[in-house]
């Protein structure tokens, strides 16, 4: 096949921009369809990306494409590559987003992330301060000149719409030869977005309830006097924080709680929902809705460093509000919406070269032949297993039939909804889960020769847990990156991107895997909590033939 980089020879080249089928905004759960016409002639895959602005909707705080997954390949479900004659399925990324953060982390360096920082979406950061404009979003109006006595700034964080250029994380894009798509006439792409909820997170939950941390390691949210006069009647409800417009965590539009000193959430009460913030005396001052009729009030007053807070199950959804002008009993006429996100402008950017015409006439001589062109590309299969207990041994079996086999992976998914779509935590990443030891067996063969400990990734010393390595787990995750063509730039924080992993030969070789049944075995200690989902990778080699009866694809 040729090669894109040949020396000795010029290759024309120019960048062409290819539309969906239907040209329009597209949102979560939604599809992507492209059509590669066939006159493009032959793609360089190593300039392939796809292009579209990023805008998010009715968000309150810094809600981001997940940085682990790679910003905005995290939305994206999952990918379908089929010839033009739409007889062959060329490549099925499947849970794409999840396959992408499997191996981010351990093939990036700080030139990389500052890369995708640029390109593809990736927000680390909320910035030096929660309210400083960054990728996604503009800063929060300064309350700063308000006063007790000046109608508060009711402003909403704005959205900014960045441009993303995602280089698709497929086997078809990532082999090094000139991809004819004019002898498969033509190909067919079908790209399925993923849920909001899934797909994106906070990366700082500062004012969430289940933390009520503190800011600058010093101050909590705590109220600079009682709250007692939440009614709806009158000049409206707030409430004085012993914090600065700097460290406001709140948006408008959160659902705000407050509740005694401490941590257990003793007198817990729904105060209602925000509507604006200014600040005196150096307090931030918080005015909100009630959420309750008029002439209804607090069950009790709330002291002096009483803490206030908003709940992440809040931030999902949408719901009715009450509105000051309300009047009836429980009569709410106010809405604040669910979080969404809206893709636009999306356009598929591909190479289309030229190859010597001698080349091109080989080709097409040979494509339309009995034997025909091959074109090899490094893909994986998903094979899913829920686990059936949290505690103990889980044998999960994975029937692959893959032929040309280069590497296991297998990826502990948390499945309880505070972590698989809590916006507080990473949806897409491995969890550790206090995993005590595994064991790859193929037929009666076991792989490696013993088990492998894994417990040193739950042990806390120092509060460095996450820093903690288990030498033997470390050895085969590297064996099994290397062996799929990626490179290995990082073995830091393994517990927080977890995985099982197994390189299966050496020195560019294959496993046929199809003869002999193979599964895994996980054992958990006493300390095990989630619920898991184990998203099993079979990566290897497929291969794409061309001949005269139109296109297969070959194990």
């Amino acid at each position: 096949m040729f090669k894109a980089n040949q020396p000795n020879a010029y290759v024309p080249s120019k960048s062409v921009a290819i539309k969906p089928e239907v040209v329009s905004s597209v949102g979560q759960n939604e599809q992507i369809r492209i059509s590669v016409p066939s006159f493009v002639g032959f793609i360089d895959p190593n300039q392939t990306y796809l292009k579209f602005n990023l805008t998010h909707n009715n968000v309150k705080g810094q809600l981001v494409p997940d940085p682990n997954a790679g910003g905005g390949h995290a939305i994206i479900r999952n990918i379908l590559y089929r010839d033009g004659n739409n007889q062959a399925t060329l490549e099925f990324n499947e849970d794409y987003n999840a396959n992408v953060a499997l191996l981010k982390h351990y093939t990036e360096t700080p030139s990389t992330i500052h890369k995708r920082e640029l390109f593809n979406g990736v927000q680390n950061s909320n910035g030096d301060s929660m309210n400083q404009k960054t990728l996604y979003y503009g800063a929060k109006a300064d309350p700063t000149g308000g006063s007790s006595g000046t109608a508060p700034d009711g402003t909403v964080r704005p959205a900014n719409s960045p441009t993303v250029m995602l280089p698709l994380n497929s086997g078809i894009w990532k082999q090094g030869n000139i991809l004819p798509v004019s002898a498969m006439n033509g190909m067919r792409i079908v790209i399925d977005t993923e849920d909001i909820a899934r797909s994106h997170r906070y990366l700082d939950t500062f004012g969430e309830n289940e933390h009520k941390q503190e800011a600058d390691g010093a101050v909590l949210l705590k109220t600079a006097k009682a709250v007692d006069d939440d009614k709806r009647e009158g000049a409206g409800a707030s409430c004085n924080l012993k914090i600065t417009a700097e460290n406001n965590p709140f948006e408008v539009g959160d659902r705000i709680y407050v509740c005694d000193a401490g941590t257990d959430g003793t007198n817990e009460e729904l105060l209602g929902d925000v509507t604006g913030f200014s600040e005196t005396a150096g307090d931030l001052v918080v005015s909100y809705e009630a959420d309750r009729n008029r002439d209804v009030g607090l069950s009790i007053i709330h002291a002096v460093d009483s803490l206030v807070y908003y709940k992440m199950a809040d931030r999902k959804v949408g719901r009715a509000v009450f509105k000051r002008t309300d009047t009836g009993a429980n009569v709410k006429n106010g809405v604040v919406s669910a979080p969404t996100y809206t893709m636009s402008d999306i356009e598929l950017i591909v190479q289309s070269v030229q190859p010597p015409a001698n080349y091109v006439a080989g080709l097409l001589k040979a494509s339309a032949s009995e034997k025909g062109v091959a074109l090899d590309i490094m893909t994986y299969e998903l094979h899913r297993h829920n686990q059936a207990n949290k505690l103990g041994l889980s044998q999960i079996q994975i029937p692959t039939l893959m032929k040309r086999a280069k590497s296991l992976f297998s990826q502990p998914l948390a499945t309880s909804d505070a972590v698989a779509r809590g916006f507080g935590h990473s949806s897409l990443v491995g969890v550790v889960d206090a995993v005590k030891n595994y064991e790859w067996v193929w037929g009666t063969n076991h792989y490696p020769s013993r088990l492998v400990p894994l417990e040193r990734y739950s042990q806390n010393v120092n509060n460095r847990k996450e820093n903690r390595n288990e030498a033997l787990h470390t050895s085969e995750l590297q064996k099994a990156i290397v062996n799929v063509n990626e490179p290995v730039r990082n073995l830091q924080q393994i517990a927080k991107h977890f995985c099982i992993a197994r390189g299966l030969t050496k020195y560019g070789q294959i496993m046929d895997l199809s003869t002999q049944t193979l599964s895994l075995r996980v054992d958990y200690n006493a300390g095990a909590t989630e619920d898991k989902l184990f998203n099993n990778y079979i990566y290897g080699l497929k291969r794409i033939v061309i001949n005269k009866d139109g296109v297969r694809v070959e194990n």
